[in-house]
Formats: structure tokens, C-alpha cells, sequence
């Protein structure tokens, strides 16, 4: 059976790594100092889920899935803006006009690149044998084209996962991202949508597909670094104080929850249960449960490979349509307190 430490394993990571094949590890101060061409500024596409903004004040940000490799830099996840799905980093460049060679410097690392091609839609860089080709997607004088015309209005407010605020969306067109770990506002930046491909841009970066939404929750997709699409749930953030209720509210419901794919776990009646997973249903598993009141937990026992496994999923909150595990304690000894959190139509 697949275990539920789902959305926050990043935040037990000490380190992330994105590559963006480098070549000198010249100091920091060794940025070019020459003008920019003017082509250069603006967010450029990697693929289909990376991004790179080059600022006019020598400032840019990267912004990639959680994972892919596309600059060889170790950044401390403290440097670092982490979302559910994304890892942004910020970083210092310059341009040098006599070799037409652009450096950027992150974390200290700087790394320098010889600009092949530059236009208006397209930037080619090279390091030696490896050649990175970038299309533009915006330019530096962009505002995210902040209006909200079509937006639907559920939409505004804050969202969050497990008790975690993510982002709050404002009719503005502002968007403010919180820090997973300290739940302390990052960045605010501004945010577009688009109607006809119910398309959800965040700093003109982070694509979201939205797929469902709800007064309470927001389910969306996005583009991983394999060209295929994950998809994750939200939940709208009210600021209400968590209870546990009865635990018999578990009890003869299916509930749902999105991380990377659709889980469900379903508590019959009878003491029997089935957790489903939509990627893979090899993976689906039969259960028995019982029910802690004591403890505001519920403890579920099944077979893994023919041998006999029990977990038990500690509650923060439960009420007639959500629940939130913020701890569960395996028999193998595994514990984890990721929180996953599931909801009921």
C-alpha cells in the first residue's frame, strides 16, 4: 500500500539541485558590466515548465519543477522560494559585449554562457558542446496583464494544503506565495487567467491548469519535466480554528486528495476499507480499520507483499467533509508527519 507522506516531502529536503550545464565557476563579482541587449530582457520557457526572468537591474529569478536539472548549483532550500510543485531561485547576471557572453551567478556560482542566437522569440546559449535553446514568453515590461475580467471570483482568497497557506489571489491581480515551513509571505507578484484554456499564470512562471473549482477547494494541473502533467488540490483557507469531530464522520464515505495523482480511501461500514490510486491500480488496496477516539486516529491494517502492515493515521482535523492526517506511525517503524489532507463531495 502506498503510504501518505504525499505533498510536503520537500520540505525534509536540505538541499535542491538545478542544473543549467555549467562551465566557469568564476567569482561573484565577475559579472559582465556592459549593457544588456534589450532583447534579452523578459521570461524565457525551458521545455514546457521552466522559466528564466532576466530583470532590467541585473536580477532574475528561475523557476523550475521540483527535481529537474537545468543549472548544475546546489542552493540551500532557505535561498530558495518552494511551492508544491515549484523551486524558485533568484539570481544576479551581466552581459559582456566583447565576447557577447552572458554570466549568471547563483548562490554564489557563476557561470558563463556565449549567446549563439538573440531575437525578440528566441535565445540560444552554449557551454562548449551543449546547447540550450530558450522562447520567449513575456517581456520585461509585462505587468502579467493583471486583470481579472475573467477570473472567476471563487477564485480570490487564500488557498493552502494541510493547514499550509500557499497562495492568497487578490481581485487586484496581485497574488501573494507564503513559505511552506514558516507560513510567512515570500514574494507578491501578479497573476493572469485565461478563460479559454482555464489557464492560471503566477508571475508569469508557474502555469496552472485549473480543473476544478469550488467554494472550497481548487484542483489544477501542471506540466512536470517529463512533458506529462501532475495534478494537486488546494483548499480554500478560512482561518477557522481545526477540530476533530466524531470519528464516525469517516465512516461510509469516499474521500479524495491530489498529489501528483488522485488517491482515494474509502471506510465501509463494516470495518473494511479500499484505498485507490489512479495512476497505477496494481497499487490498490484492500483494509481493515478501527477507529481511536482516544486518540483522534484511525489505525488501518493490510497485507504488503503477503505481510501483515498497520498504520496509524493521527487526526488534526475532521469535520463533514475534510480531513487533515497530520502524523502517521507505521509498524515497520517508518513515521512521517507530512500532513495529507482528503475531502468528500
Amino acid at each position: 500500500m502506498k503510504r501518505l507522506n504525499f505533498f510536503y516531502l520537500l520540505l525534509t529536503v536540505l538541499f535542491v539541485s538545478v542544473a543549467f550545464t555549467a562551465c566557469d565557476d568564476d567569482d561573484d563579482d565577475q559579472l559582465g558590466t556592459d549593457t544588456v541587449p534589450s532583447a534579452l530582457l523578459g521570461t524565457w520557457s525551458v521545455g514546457s515548465a521552466t522559466t528564466l526572468t532576466f530583470n532590467a537591474d541585473g536580477t532574475g529569478t528561475l523557476v523550475t519543477p521540483y527535481g529537474t536539472d537545468i543549472l548544475s548549483v546546489e542552493v540551500p532550500v532557505s535561498r530558495a522560494t518552494v511551492t508544491a510543485n515549484t523551486v524558485s531561485y533568484a539570481f544576479r547576471y551581466g552581459y559582456t559585449a566583447a565576447t557577447n557572453r552572458l554570466t549568471i551567478a547563483v548562490n554564489g556560482d557563476t557561470e558563463s554562457y556565449y549567446i549563439d542566437t538573440l531575437s525578440e522569440t528566441t535565445l540560444v546559449l552554449v557551454d562548449g558542446d551543449d546547447i540550450l535553446t530558450l522562447t520567449k514568453t513575456g517581456s520585461s515590461s509585462d505587468t502579467g496583464g493583471a486583470t481579472t475580467d475573467d477570473a472567476p471570483e471563487l477564485l480570490y482568497g487564500t488557498w493552502g494544503y494541510g493547514g499550509v497557506n500557499q497562495y492568497t489571489f487578490a481581485s487586484d491581480g496581485t497574488v501573494s506565495t507564503y513559505s511552506p515551513t514558516t507560513g510567512s509571505v515570500l514574494s507578491t507578484s501578479t497573476w493572469t487567467y485565461s478563460a479559454a484554456s482555464n489557464l492560471l499564470t503566477v508571475a508569469g512562471s508557474v502555469y496552472m491548469t485549473i480543473v476544478e473549482l469550488t467554494e472550497d477547494h481548487l484542483i489544477y494541473s501542471v506540466p512536470d519535466d517529463s512533458n506529462d502533467t501532475d495534478t494537486y488540490i488546494l483548499f480554500r483557507s478560512t482561518g477557522e480554528a481545526w477540530t476533530v469531530g466524531d470519528l464516525s464522520l469517516l465512516v461510509g464515505k469516499t474521500w479524495k486528495s491530489y498529489n501528483e495523482i488522485l488517491m482515494t480511501i474509502t471506510f465501509n461500514s463494516d470495518g473494511t476499507g479500499l484505498a485507490t490510486y489512479a495512476d497505477d491500480p496494481t497499487e490498490n488496496t484492500t483494509f481493515t480499520y478501527t477507529l481511536d477516539a482516544t486518540n483522534n486516529a484511525f489505525v488501518i491494517t493490510y497485507s504488503d507483499d503477503g505481510v501483515m502492515e498497520s498504520g496509524t493515521m493521527y487526526l488534526g482535523r475532521l469535520t463533514e467533509n475534510r480531513f487533515v492526517v497530520t502524523r502517521s506511525v507505521y509498524s515497520d517503524g517508518d513515521v512521517d508527519n507530512d500532513p495529507v489532507e482528503f475531502y468528500c463531495e
